[in-house]
């Protein structure tokens, strides 16, 4: 959780202004991490902020059942009564024979009492799934897409389908999709703008293809129209966003911001190449963009959320190439900040409190009241305390 503390009399408005660099030494991914981290940023000038990690949710019985990676998050609305960011899904490495430790399982962070606990829900809930993404739109927590692998790993099941819970009946239902059809899709962003949900997919053979799903009536229950957002291409730069996965998309505003990710094609880089995509221009167009500031390393499977105008990110995955030709997928642990009004890179200090370890495949999620919780992830898996 990101709380912040002011010290001038201007109101806040974003975070940006974060300087320097904190990057701990990193590790190889691991075990699924059962941690929440909690950070509070104090804003000394409008140049710098100090960011403090805290941590929370320090008890057995203030804990999601076990770790897990690959789950996907999304903040519930201001005043809900259930709490403040929802967790569906993801992957648990455990000694168990059913679903060969992987878990879906519907868990609500309630920070007033600073602990998680596991929501009653009186329906069956979703089939277990990584890889999905959650949103919240009109009092309803949309889970779409995602991946089972199977008890043995045997490349598993892809969906394409939409499950919703209503906040106010707490039941999941199974969303009905008119318009064109879902592909099987997993490892994909999903971000909501006013009444849509916008869903960047590199499951297609146009590198710049956005879904749009927007809610409607139907006589067979929950619903959403799909349809393809017809984009052009930004000849000024002459290229468009390469399809990839495990990515990040996050939208400030009516523009989507795309960072980094694994390419579709296999045997590349990672990358950490930027684009955005102004929803409201006559003209939609992905445009590339070299943001001032020192670069972050190609990675993925990396965690962002929009806080005001400003784009936080959290860790991910590097490859780390050795001398002797070798390579090793090495977790990182950095924060940085992407500053969307000034289209600078910022890093913030962290020279105070626990830094959380070296995590990959976790989610950040923004409240409603601005303040950002980072759960979970695959990393060394250090203590079963979160900080």
């Amino acid at each position: 959780m990101l709380q912040r503390a002011l010290c001038t009399p201007a109101p806040f408005v974003s975070v940006a202004g974060w300087n320097c660099r904190g990057r701990a030494p990193a590790a190889r991914a691991a075990l699924g991490a059962r941690r929440c981290s909690v950070m509070a940023a104090k804003e000394v000038n409008p140049l710098h902020m100090e960011v403090v990690w805290k941590e929370v949710a320090t008890k057995a019985d203030e804990r999601p059942d076990y770790p897990r990676s690959g789950h996907c998050s999304t903040a519930l609305p201001a005043g809900c009564p259930h709490g403040d960011v929802l967790i569906f899904g993801g992957y648990t490495e455990y000694d168990a024979e059913e679903e060969g430790g992987r878990e879906a399982n519907c868990d609500t962070y309630v920070m007033k009492a600073g602990s998680w606990k596991k929501l009653e829900i009186d329906s069956p809930p979703p089939k277990p799934r990584i890889g999905a993404q959650a949103v919240t739109l009109n009092n309803k927590v949309y889970v779409i897409g995602g991946w089972n692998p199977g008890p043995d790993k045997d490349g598993g099941q892809t969906y394409k389908s939409v499950a919703v819970l209503d906040l106010e009946t707490l039941k999941w239902e199974k969303v009905t999709i008119q318009g064109e059809k879902l592909q099987p899709i997993s490892r994909f962003q999903a971000e909501v703008v006013g009444d849509h949900i916008y869903v960047h997919t590199h499951r297609c053979t146009e590198n710049r293809r956005i879904l749009r799903m927007t809610p409607c009536d139907s006589d067979e229950g929950p619903a959403l129209h799909l349809e393809s957002v017809k984009l052009e291409v930004d000849w000024s730069c002459g290229e468009e966003p390469e399809s990839r996965f495990l990515h990040t998309v996050t939208a400030v505003d009516s523009t989507l911001w795309l960072f980094g990710g694994a390419p579709k094609t296999q045997g590349g880089d990672y990358l950490n190449d930027l684009w955005y995509l102004d929803l409201e221009a006559d003209k939609l167009a992905w445009k590339k963009l070299k943001a001032n500031g020192e670069v972050p390393s190609n990675r993925c499977s990396h965690t962002a959320a929009a806080v005001g105008t400003d784009i936080v990110f959290h860790g991910g995955t590097e490859i780390k190439v050795y001398e002797d030709g070798g390579y090793a997928l090495v977790s990182l642990d950095d924060t940085f900040v992407l500053d969307t009004v000034k289209k600078q890179w910022k890093w913030p200090s962290q020279d105070y409190g626990p830094q959380p370890p070296a995590r990959n495949a976790a989610t950040l999620t923004c409240t409603a009241g601005n303040d950002l919780v980072l759960h979970g992830g695959g990393g060394p898996l250090q203590s079963q305390g979160t900080h």
